[in-house]
């Protein structure tokens, strides 16, 4: 790409570089454009979260998975849902900030919801 994607996606929600984006604002095109050779190669997120300013990044071992959860928007967020893919069997999932979590379990997939201020980590402990 001939221009910073990144700091373009930013400006356009936040009114300028350095700014956080403004609860309610949606997205630009530049979001998309991004986002674009991940879906053209079929990609699927290890994470699916319902909030478009709620990210989710992963990191796993052979003991779990930590999805992080910082909240970019300027609120807290009630009922944040996350569906977790994993390839093993989850035994315990637990929140860093001591967040009451609601956790169920299918094919391959853990779906948590809760309430989220600023961040927090989830630990998910596969099965030994």
């Amino acid at each position: 790409m001939a221009f910073l994607p990144g700091i373009s996606y930013m400006a356009t929600l936040s009114g300028g570089p350095g700014k956080f984006p403004v609860t309610g604002q949606s997205t630009s095109n530049a979001g998309d454009l991004i986002l674009l050779p991940v879906r053209l190669a079929g990609v699927q997120r290890p994470v699916e979260v319902d909030r478009l300013f709620v990210k989710a990044p992963v990191l796993a071992s052979d003991l779990g998975l930590a999805v992080t959860l910082p909240n970019w928007t300027n609120e807290p967020q009630q009922g944040v849902k996350l569906r977790i893919r994993t390839d093993r069997p989850v035994h315990t999932v637990e929140s860093a900030m001591g967040a009451k979590l609601d956790v169920t379990q299918d094919r391959g997939f853990v779906d948590v919801a809760l309430d989220l201020a600023t961040v927090d980590v989830l630990m998910l402990g596969y099965t030994p």
